[in-house]
């Protein structure tokens, strides 16, 4: 929780009869309260982009429309006090996967990885045949392309306008890198069929009840789009890379479980993604280094 909160900060909770107390958590974006037992009071940050948040809130709004098979946020209001955008949203039962994941062993371990996959795959169910290659939650003046290939380049050409030369200085031969990098990308087909990609689907961002099932997606944003489900699926395997408490074993499992489900992933596709998403998460040299120096040991 932040150190010090702002007199607007302070003005808000009291204007809701909310003390620091009811705080629930917080990210890069926004601090979480609690409302009460059905509603949270989500407060961004002084002069975040309001384009992006009436964005992810008109995605809800078109996700909610699709009768998708797992729970997502809703947000039932959004305004603005003095600097601070605020939304009151449905409060989502349960406990983030990445707590619960490193104290489950044994059956009940591989039940909830189980479920943690079967509602990755939920998500492809979610198609969009009528919109371009893109981010969805984002303002309509982002990326749009019409093939899977031209969209992976455009989106890590963009990235490196503002982390190319913090890349340069960390990794070797960057710039053949990146030449195979395109190459590899110009290989990608178009998927069968356009689907919903969540883009950073791991167990901190994905919510399970006491039974031991993932049931609620969370954190729907930046890196949600219109896409190939495969990136999706090798998103869920490789992030387990950066996931307290998972291990390799739970890698493997779930990667027999999609040999099992008729969806199996190649290595080629898992080390591909795993360098697009090296490109595309290296703008947190400051803010997030551990991240970073994931990025570069990929590289």
């Amino acid at each position: 929780m932040m150190n010090a909160l702002s007199a607007a900060h302070l003005q808000l909770l009291q204007h809701f009869g909310l003390t620091p107390r009811a705080f629930l958590g917080g990210g890069s974006e926004s601090t979480v309260y609690l409302l009460d037992e059905t509603r949270i009071l989500r407060i961004y940050f002084p002069k975040s982009d309001v384009r992006y948040i009436q964005a992810r809130q008109a995605f809800y709004a078109l996700l909610q429309e699709k009768q998708p098979a797992f729970v997502f946020p809703t947000i039932f209001e959004f305004s603005q006090f003095e600097d601070l955008p605020y939304s009151i949203e449905a409060r989502i039962l349960g406990k983030s996967f990445g707590d619960v994941l490193p104290t489950l062993s044994g059956a009940e371990r591989k039940q909830a990885l189980n479920s943690y996959l079967e509602t990755a795959l939920s998500i492809q169910q979610v198609t969009f045949p009528e919109r371009p290659y893109g981010e969805l939650a984002l303002p309509m003046d982002t990326l749009a392309c019409e093939t899977w290939a031209d969209y992976l380049q455009q989106r890590i050409a963009r990235r490196l306008i503002t982390t190319y030369a913090d890349l340069d200085e960390d990794v070797p031969n960057l710039s053949d890198k990146l030449h195979r990098f395109y190459a590899q990308c110009a290989q990608r087909s178009d998927p069968a069929i356009k689907a919903l990609v969540h883009g950073d689907y791991y167990p901190p961002n994905v919510f399970i009840n006491a039974g031991l099932r993932v049931f609620a997606i969370g954190d729907f944003g930046y890196s949600t789009l219109a896409g190939h489900p495969e990136i999706d699926i090798a998103s869920t395997l490789l992030f387990l890379e950066v996931t307290t408490g998972a291990t390799a074993a739970d890698r493997d499992y779930l990667r027999q479980r999609l040999v099992e489900l008729g969806q199996p992933i190649s290595d080629k596709t898992l080390a591909f993604y795993k360098t697009y998403y090296a490109y595309y998460f290296s703008n947190c040299k400051a803010d997030d280094p551990d991240t970073y120096w994931w990025c570069v040991n990929t590289l």
